[in-house]
């Protein structure tokens, strides 16, 4: 069959985590996304918004051409990948991600937070961790983790401060190459539904 509507799909966000950051270097095995276990350091980041994660890929190129103006090779000059969410929950992981994890801070003594606005708020990379469901048969789910080991804040959206508005934390992370040239990775794995108690 040329096509089939079963590998038509939503990426719904794992009800038990859509995303968790950690500091860079912290370690991540791919057979986390079959157990669905959470990797040891990483932070949860709560509720995304329902505009979901959007990811942007952007490669440029000059074209190179003959004496004619014929166009005779692409010639790649820059890659770029980014993603970006609005977070809803205000957690001090949410707010240093958005400020810069410098930049937010609670003294122990006094229990006050303190959040700085400044331009550090880019200063610290991290690595993102994504997770979905990505398919779901009657008989088993594939989930998916996507994992950006090298990330770092590139933009900052509008904060509203209402009492008719939810405040809300929008960021954009550019996923920079890994060690492996890898701005991403996703992980795909199926597994068996848990079979009901007779």
């Amino acid at each position: 069959m040329a096509n089939n509507s079963e590998n038509v799909n939503v990426m719904r966000g794992d009800v038990s985590g859509y995303a968790y950051w950690a500091p860079l270097g912290t370690d991540y095995t791919p057979e986390m996304v079959k157990t669905r276990t959470v990797p040891t350091g990483f932070l949860p980041l709560g509720y995304i918004t329902s505009d979901g994660i959007v990811n942007s890929r952007s490669a440029d190129s000059d074209a190179a051409q003959d004496l004619n103006g014929t166009t005779v090779k692409n010639v790649k000059t820059g890659y770029e990948e980014t993603f970006q969410q609005v977070f809803m929950e205000r957690t001090p992981d949410t707010l240093k991600l958005n400020f810069g994890a410098a930049n937010v801070s609670t003294d122990a003594t006094t229990n006050v937070q303190t959040v700085k606005h400044n331009s550090g708020f880019n200063d610290t990379g991290f690595m993102i961790l994504y997770r979905f469901v990505s398919g779901e048969t009657d008989t088993e789910f594939e989930f998916t983790d996507l994992l950006v080991r090298n990330g770092n804040v590139k933009e900052v959206g509008d904060i509203t401060y209402a009492g008719t508005a939810l405040y809300q934390l929008d960021a954009t992370v550019s996923a920079l190459p890994d060690s492996d040239g890898d701005n991403a990775v996703e992980y795909s794995a199926t597994v068996a539904k848990a079979t009901p108690a007779p």
